[in-house]
């Protein structure tokens, strides 16, 4: 029987959760289909051949057990020339089930491609610092907006999140994904296989990646010599930052104090340090917040709240964040507010921060299953 894994290369990167949830990449991917499915169904049919399409057609491989039991039943005497018809349309439907994968899963990398290559050209959300540093100091609270791009290599004085930028691009961290209150968490490193969980946030999803990779060693400082300067923190819970990574903006976030609007809702996302949690966007019980936070793995990890309930995080390691930056996607329900009676609506948010300190918040609604 036919299966839904890549059999080179073991079983494949969630396409559908990426495809359902991050509305950038959903509009790339249909930019670059060209097939002949619903490009939602034929996404879908890449992991779940099996299964009915989200808009109610019958699963790719339907016709595929009829198919083999004409092809491999008894030669009837009346018509011998039968079994090899029916093995001939059997390898033909194969072949055309096949062909459908290939072509969808082109679409699929392309799409990656696109939105690896032209981070820039994505819709950018920015931040806008709610006061000076000084102030911030003694009010002890950071309020951002969302109103436009802030470019890197500022004044660390003024914004520390954005310093000095370093390796450019913006491919995916792809570490660890985890889903609270049974929101839909959508990981969405390229070639990332971690474990997105949706019960609540009461488990911890598989690590990806050695924490030793930040290049850290087991007295807080940085392995190798060579007179490297020290990264900007040392001490624990905070991670090191290896020089020469692009990670000074990740480091500055780090090392300004905590604030009340630092903190997101109780209660705290489980495997998360909550005295490391730094405000990007939004506020605290507002759809779109998004904070940056260390794991009790000591990875560095973006948090998106769809919804004061609901939030999805992805972790990678200090080197791995310092190079390719992170991304995490969400998408929630309409919800009801028992409180107030009134409708909260849907709403599917793709949040990534970039190695250069930019960060980019996009929002869309959900797609519909059909």
């Amino acid at each position: 029987m036919m299966e839904a894994d890549d059999e080179a290369g073991g079983p494949m990167t969630d396409w559908w959760a990426r495809f359902e949830r991050d509305a950038a990449f959903r509009q790339a991917t249909i930019d670059a289909y060209d097939g002949r499915h619903d490009v939602a169904d034929a996404v879908w049919w890449v992991e779940h051949p099996e299964s009915v399409a989200p808009s109610g057609a019958p699963a790719a491989l339907a016709p595929l057990a009829d198919l083999q039991r004409a092809a491999f039943a008894r030669p009837n005497d009346a018509d011998p020339g039968g079994t090899v018809s029916n093995l001939r349309e059997l390898e033909a439907f194969r072949g055309m089930v096949e062909a459908d994968r290939s072509e969808t899963l082109a679409a699929l990398e392309e799409a990656q491609a696109v939105l690896d290559a032209r981070p820039a050209q994505r819709r950018r959300v920015g931040l806008l610092v709610g006061g000076l540093a000084a102030a911030v100091c003694v009010a002890g609270a950071l309020a951002f907006g969302a109103v436009a791009v802030f470019a890197p290599g500022g004044s660390a004085g003024a914004f520390p999140l954005f310093g000095a930028g370093g390796a450019s691009g913006s491919a995916d961290g792809g570490g660890v994904d985890a889903a609270g209150s049974g929101a839909d968490a959508g990981g969405s490193g390229a070639g990332s296989g971690g474990g997105s969980i949706g019960d609540g946030g009461s488990s911890y999803g598989a690590t990806l990646g050695d924490p030793a990779a930040s290049g850290t060693g087991t007295d807080g400082g940085v392995d190798g010599g060579g007179g490297a300067p020290e990264p900007a923190l040392t001490a624990a819970p905070y991670p090191n930052f290896p020089p020469d990574t692009g990670a000074a903006s990740y480091a500055d976030i780090f090392a300004r104090e905590q604030g009340a609007a630092d903190r997101p809702p109780e209660p705290l996302p489980d495997g998360l340090v909550g005295e490391t949690f730094r405000l990007l966007s939004g506020g605290q019980n507002t759809a779109g917040a998004v904070y940056v936070a260390v794991s009790t793995e000591r990875m560095v990890c973006l948090v998106v709240y769809g919804s004061p309930l609901e939030y999805t995080y992805s972790c990678d390691t200090a080197t791995g964040v310092g190079a390719h930056g992170l991304q995490s996607s969400i998408s929630t329900r309409d919800r009801t507010d028992p409180a107030t009676g009134a409708l909260n609506p849907a709403i599917a948010l793709s949040a990534r921060w970039h190695p250069d300190g930019t960060f980019t918040l996009d929002r869309s609604t959900p797609y519909a299953r059909g």
